[in-house]
């Protein structure tokens, strides 16, 4: 058969996870280090003696880059692990069958039967082979953080070279320029059919046509806050999101916070701008994000035997999501007349100051939803992380219901032609807008950390709005973007869940703090770039693959289509044999180990106290 294109690239990086799992095997089977000989911060945690947060994260900010910690306790394997494993195995055992006897010759009664069963067939067997890609990558995370086959060595922090890695990213993209593609024109109205007796010869009808007296220029002037500008938006905040993480960069803190705020602005800003767009309030809308938005991460927490929680963007966003849906799907019919929209806004806020603001109605109405939000029996996490950018989707919200009165002024400003006009209008919103931002970032930004965050949600929309406003003030600027940044944007949610567990690891059962490290000794720069590699690869793998299965399990049942290419019933079949193979394997896991080992192994969900101390 004819390889794909893109065979060579896929076979290197096989190759290359192949050297890395085998070299970590080695590794481990050659070094030992007994559990008496571990750092005891580094240990299994014993009830009463846990570590706080804090001194876990001065330990990995202080030590030197030469600390290496050898090996760590494993933690136990569990039932959930065992049985993603035994589905990952007969997945891949289907496939290769399928692939060693082909499509099968069964007679039918037409052709388009055998037709629609070719193409089934055909589609159930990619969905195979991306599962296959997909289990792999998965155990090959579990390897890299849960059994830390590799050695790991403690962060350090350096600002030079955290400014100069920046800056060296900033450069690259700089050389990807993109010009943004231009929106479709709506469709020309449609003309009267004119009165008998006035057509020319050509049958065309005579209209006079007023003439401005100001000339104005149909250059297209590019679209205010497009698609691939908000992708280029989320790729450098994702890329300096990062490696904030990665070189424990705590002195950021106040700009990460404002960066997090603007991906949950983004939540209000696009989901309303969608559902005001298109009218689209179909549960299978609903359905699309939330599998987007969860199916990985769901994955990761029965594979690392994690809280969700801890993984807080995936159901802080879900939270925002769904609030944006429920406002707009409840009275729909509202969202077009100005007013009524108004009172639905007003609503919300109130809601969002009754539930955020009062202590005890945040804990009466998510209390119900303990058993997913807290950790450790506490849902303090989801209470702080929650609190902190309450207002960002709300801001957003608003933003998009009058993004249109602005993009519109922008636009009659800009098409007369009057340059000098232009110029005076834009600098005065600029100076102004500068002055507010300077007033920010001088009493509120250069707060210090505790302090920031208690005022934080209220000042947050300050930075986002004039950052919009600078950054589409010029036409050139609107039609332009760097599509490095662009391409980075579009699996932040892969990035963001797998650098817990590709790109850093764990140490012991604490939050992630530690580095991978592959070529053992003094490269710290060698293996910066080697992890990195293999983790942009499989995260945009994981982009790639969480697609098709969200195709396969949801199908395509957009409302503006006429034939759905997938039925309600087969989907809900698909859900339905996919939870009872689950629990099936998982329960006859459980029985057996209970049977052969007796009593089950203790689950440790929550051991991490925080996956990135933000």
């Amino acid at each position: 058969q004819e390889f794909p294109r893109c065979m060579r690239l896929k076979v290197v990086a096989s190759l290359l996870l192949a050297a890395v799992v085998i070299s970590g095997l080695a590794y481990a089977a050659t070094r030992s280090v007994s559990r008496s000989e571990l750092p005891s911060l580094f240990r299994r945690k014993v009830p009463g003696t846990q570590p706080t947060m804090a001194a876990a994260a001065a330990v990995a900010t202080t030590a030197a880059p030469e600390v290496l910690y050898q090996s760590t306790p494993k933690p136990t394997i569990t039932d959930a692990q065992v049985a993603l494993l035994l589905l990952w195995l007969a997945g891949l055992c289907q496939y290769a069958y399928r692939c060693s006897v082909g499509a099968p010759s069964q007679r039918h009664e037409t052709d388009t039967d055998r037709t629609t069963a070719l193409q089934d067939y055909e589609k159930f067997t990619d969905v195979l082979r991306s599962a296959s890609v997909f289990g792999a990558i998965m155990f090959y995370m579990w390897l890299l953080d849960d059994r830390q086959i590799l050695p790991i060595h403690a962060k350090h922090y350096n600002r030079d070279l955290f400014l100069f890695i920046c800056l060296s990213i900033l450069l690259w993209a700089s050389s990807t320029v993109k010009q943004a593609r231009k929106p479709r024109a709506p469709p020309p109205p449609q003309r009267p059919p004119a009165p008998a007796g006035e057509e020319g010869v050509s049958g065309a009808v005579a209209v006079a046509i007023p003439q401005s007296e100001t000339p104005v220029s149909t250059e297209w002037k590019g679209d205010f806050l497009g698609r691939e500008q908000t992708e280029e938006w989320k790729g450098w905040m994702q890329m300096g999101f990062l490696l904030y993480h990665y070189f424990a960069a705590k002195e950021y803190y106040n700009v990460i916070r404002v960066l997090i705020a603007s991906y949950v602005w983004m939540t209000g800003f696009g989901n309303f701008s969608y559902f005001k767009k298109t009218g689209d309030y179909s549960m299978w809308r609903v359905y699309k994000m939330l599998f987007r938005l969860n199916f990985l991460v769901v994955v990761m927490c029965f594979l690392m035997n994690t809280d969700y929680v801890l993984y807080y963007i995936c159901p802080m966003h879900t939270l925002w999501f769904l609030s944006v849906y429920v406002t707009m799907r409840i009275k729909s019919d509202w969202n077009d007349t100005p007013h009524l929209i108004g009172v639905k806004m007003a609503v919300y806020f109130m809601v969002v100051a009754t539930v955020w603001e009062i202590p005890a109605v945040f804990n009466a109405v998510f209390s119900p939803f303990a058993f997913l939000l807290s950790t450790e029996g506490s849902m303090h996490e989801w209470t702080f992380r929650t609190t902190l950018d309450h207002w960002a989707t709300w801001v957003g919200m608003i933003w998009a219901w009058g993004q249109p009165w602005v993009k519109r002024s922008l636009e009659e400003l800009e098409l007369t032609g009057n340059e000098s006009r232009s110029a005076t209008v834009k600098g005065g919103i600029l100076v102004g807008g500068g002055i507010i931002f300077y007033l920010w970032f001088s009493h509120i930004f250069l707060l210090p950390k505790f302090d920031y965050n208690h005022v934080h949600p209220y000042y947050s929309a300050i930075p986002i709005l004039y950052y919009i406003f600078v950054r589409n003030m010029m036409p050139n600027w609107r039609k332009w973007h760097l599509g490095l940044l662009e391409k980075a944007g579009k699996i932040t949610l892969e990035t963001y869940l797998c650098q817990f567990h590709i790109w850093m690891c764990r140490r012991g059962d604490h939050y992630v703090g530690a580095l991978i490290e592959i070529i053992p000794g003094d490269y710290h720069l060698v293996n910066f770039m080697l992890v990195t590699a293999i983790y942009i690869i499989l995260s945009q793998r994981l982009f790639d693959l969480t697609t098709v299965f969200s195709s396969y399990m949801l199908g395509d049942m957009r409302p503006d289509k006429e034939n759905a290419t997938t039925s309600w019933e087969t989907i809900k079949s698909r859900w339905a044999n996919l939870a009872g193979i689950f629990v099936a394997t998982y329960a006859a896991v459980a029985l057996y180990r209970n049977v052969m080992h007796g009593p089950l192994p203790e689950f440790h969900f929550g051991s991490m106290k925080s996956l990135d101390g933000v």
